[in-house]
């Protein structure tokens, strides 16, 4: 889940290459849509996009629709503070892309 077709291909083929198949989103809202419509084995998201963030794609995720088993993982450039208050929301872990 990104906003950045650049990173979305990255991600896309990471994860194919580690036999996942692999479906993308534009922004939390597109990817809630998603998560109704197929089994996700794992959502990678990052944390600023238009319509949900990344954020807010946490908190629906593990309150709104009560998918605590699910791992999500954030991938993004924000400061080590907003990573870490992601986890705080729920996530699973972050990789930051200012590696």
């Amino acid at each position: 889940v990104d906003d950045s077709v650049v990173f979305r291909k990255v991600g896309r083929k990471f994860l194919e290459m580690v036999n996942f198949n692999v479906i993308e989103a534009n922004n939390g809202h597109e990817a809630l849509e998603i998560l109704k419509a197929y089994k996700i084995d794992l959502v990678v998201t990052d944390l600023e996009m238009p319509i949900m963030d990344g954020e807010k794609l946490v908190i629906a995720i593990r309150e709104k629709y009560s998918i605590n088993e699910l791992p999500i993982l954030i991938m993004s450039g924000k400061e080590k503070e907003k990573l870490i208050r992601s986890l705080k929301l729920g996530a699973n872990d972050f990789i930051n892309k200012n590696f």
